[in-house]
């Protein structure tokens, strides 16, 4: 009888210090799991932030489409009344370097401007024939020529024509022909700055 009140409390101290490790062990496995998910959780943020700087984020992308002019004018304008410049027309030639700005004035002469000598009048403030007749032929279809480029948000002004059939003839002739020939660029920037185009040609 003696001995079995000696085991019962010997037992019962082993149980605890059991019951004790088991506890502590179970603690010390939840604590190391949440330790590793607190870093598995931080380096996903980490990198999530660092993709997000070097990608860029696709729903902040621009598009933009240029068309570029692969056949050039001959551009008239003529003096109709002092001072006083209108377009006369525009004529389509295969190759944007052939180009032409002619200047009809009241006095009978003609003078001829390649795109080149053009563009040395497209910003001067002169008030030079010369420079008139430029900056009326920018008024129509030679903007693009001086540009570069169509678009731009220029349109050409009915009112720069001698009439409306110079217009009209314009539009429907040269206008087509210029927008249907050109090269489409289409450039995409995103909000980070990178970028990338593909090129296509008008039909």
């Amino acid at each position: 009888m003696s001995d079995t009140k000696v085991a019962s409390p010997t037992l019962n101290l082993l149980k605890i210090l059991i019951f004790d490790w088991q506890n502590n062990t179970l603690s010390l496995m939840l604590s190391t799991i949440w330790g590793y998910l607190r870093i598995l959780l931080f380096g996903v943020i980490i990198f999530s932030v660092v993709r997000s700087c070097f990608s860029g984020d696709d729903s902040g992308d621009t598009t933009s489409t240029e068309e570029i002019p692969t056949q050039g004018l001959i551009t008239t304008v003529a003096e109709v009344q002092k001072d006083n410049f209108k377009i006369e027309s525009e004529i389509p030639v295969d190759q944007v370097e052939d180009s032409r700005i002619i200047g009809k004035y009241l006095d009978g002469s003609v003078d001829t401007m390649t795109l080149q000598e053009a563009k040395l009048h497209q910003t001067s403030s002169d008030t030079t024939r010369r420079a008139r007749t430029v900056r009326t032929g920018g008024l129509g279809l030679w903007f693009f020529m001086m540009s570069g480029r169509m678009g731009g948000g220029h349109t050409p002004r009915s009112s720069a024509y001698v009439n409306n059939q110079a217009y009209q003839n314009t539009q429907n002739n040269a206008g087509s022909r210029l927008r249907s020939t050109a090269t489409r660029t289409t450039r995409t920037k995103s909000g980070y700055g990178s970028g990338k185009s593909g090129r296509s040609f008008g039909g």
